[in-house]
């Protein structure tokens, strides 16, 4: 296929190039807004930098996390930075509600902070972060029994978790066998949870169990679930990478819950799940894009200094033409993971999303495309799976190149370029498999193929990278659908 040519030099700058303040721009951002997202940053790359994360990550990652006591046990230092981002940069009131005090961004709006977060280490982020997604779901069902939760959240005392996963339950979460039974002002839940982020440490944590009324089942539900006796951390997962990510096995014996915490309505637990995992999906994307960023940093600096034949290696032409398609590949990363952001914040109308009103360049284009096409909400599907399956794919096959640029101490453990390229092989995996997004993305283009007003993401861009070559080669039936 022919090559795409276009190159944005400094696409791996956070915010790296025009697609934020495009689409930031699209929502009607101001400039006050603008101010405050760019102070965020920031102060996070002062906490970052200051605590050394760019030099002690790959040893916190060789550490990796304990479980101690049914708690779980960081390397030495790494909880220090968790604490500053949370709870001194209390980094929850960027998108708690305006009507609680916070500053209620869009997904838009607080991506540059996933992807800067991601960016200094992965695991961190999902540390960190995870409780933001709870803080997203309580917001959309909220009660006046979440403000003080939602509080906590906001200023770092509360870290949450989702309880979902387990054994024969993984892409087809309808196939969970724990449950919630009523007694009294109490539901009593039961059952085990496997590969839960933040599980062992969070005090927080949303459970999806059956409803069991009389003996059978009446669909699911999902319960905010506190730091109660039945709780226990059974296990550690020892991963092959995001190590300083506890993910632990967890067991809910007899735990009881007050009824005012079910979320949403009886027996709707599934739906209300799937809603939330829209914006994980999101997350996953600006993880990805964040993770190359700085492999590129990293691969390009190497290039410039290693010297062969008497010369920088970057002076040859086979290692030019890879750093050349990583920064190519990187501005589509991000066209996908925004134009993602941008779309859920469309449909699930968390603030007044203006739009485009005039379409002239390609992105208002497929901004406006958006913004019509989502009149159908279910087809927002095409843009969340889709940007999680290409951010997921490529990139993985953009580390291998950043790694192989290293050579021989690119396979060195300890390397930091080792580590990423460990880091996102779990990215084509967790909140959904690459293979289920695929069947989502195409399952969503047998309507939109009916709809005028569709315009893809890869509008923007001509022709493949080799990356794309690649992911098409897993996936042919995604053959210019993307």
């Amino acid at each position: 296929m022919e090559q795409a040519t276009e190159v944005y030099p400094n696409v791996y700058k956070t915010p790296s190039s025009d697609i934020f303040p495009d689409y930031a721009k699209f929502q009607g951002t101001d400039q006050d807004k603008f101010d405050m997202i760019y102070a965020t940053l920031d102060t996070l790359i002062e906490i970052m930098d200051r605590n050394k994360v760019y030099e002690k990550s790959a040893e916190w990652d060789e550490e990796g996390v304990k479980l101690v006591n049914g708690k779980v046990v960081f390397p030495n230092g790494y909880e220090k930075v968790i604490d500053e981002i949370i709870k001194e940069n209390q980094l929850g009131t960027l998108v708690l509600p305006e009507s609680l005090g916070g500053l209620e961004l869009t997904t838009v709006q607080f991506a540059p902070v996933i992807e800067l977060v991601a960016r200094y280490d992965a695991s961190m982020g999902m540390t960190a972060m995870s409780g933001l997604g709870i803080m997203n779901i309580l917001k959309q069902f909220y009660k006046p029994e979440f403000e003080d939760i939602l509080q906590g959240f906001a200023v770092g005392e509360n870290t949450g978790y989702a309880a979902f996963t387990e054994a024969q339950a993984g892409s087809n979460l309808r196939n969970i066998k724990s449950t919630s039974v009523l007694d009294g002002d109490d539901y009593v839940l039961n059952g085990t949870k496997i590969f839960i982020t933040n599980g062992g440490y969070a005090n927080y944590g949303i459970f999806l169990a059956n409803n069991i009324v009389d003996g059978k089942k009446e669909g699911t539900n999902v319960f905010l679930v506190g730091d109660y006796e039945g709780i226990t951390a059974v296990r550690l997962e020892h991963k092959s990478g995001i190590r300083t990510s506890p993910t632990a096995e967890l067991l809910f014996e007899d735990v009881r819950v007050p009824k005012e915490h079910l979320i949403g309505e009886v027996g709707t637990g599934y739906e209300k799940v799937i809603e939330r995992l829209l914006g994980m999906r999101v997350s996953v994307s600006f993880q990805a894009l964040g993770n190359c960023k700085r492999a590129y940093e990293l691969a390009e600096s190497y290039s410039n200094t290693r010297e062969q034949f008497g010369k920088p290696i970057g002076s040859f032409p086979a290692i030019q033409r890879k750093l050349k398609q990583m920064r190519l590949q990187l501005s589509r990363m991000e066209e996908w993971a925004y134009a993602g952001a941008f779309a859920l914040d469309w449909v699930t109308e968390r603030t007044d999303v203006m739009g485009v009103q005039e379409a002239n360049t390609k992105r208002e284009k497929l901004a406006h495309s958006i913004k019509e096409i989502l009149k159908h909400e279910d087809l927002i599907h095409y843009y969340v799976s889709g940007g999680k399956l290409y951010n997921g794919e490529i990139s993985n096959y953009f580390m291998y190149d950043a790694q192989q640029i290293f050579g021989g101490n690119g396979f060195i453990s300890e390397t930091e370029i080792n580590k990423i390229t460990r880091d996102v092989r779990i990215l084509p995996v967790f909140d959904g498999t690459s293979e289920i997004h695929a069947w989502v993305v195409n399952r969503s283009l047998k309507y939109l193929d009916t709809i005028p007003e569709f315009v893809k993401v890869s509008s923007i861009w001509e022709g493949n990278t080799i990356y794309e070559d690649h992911v098409i080669s897993r996936f042919p039936s995604l053959r210019d659908k993307l």
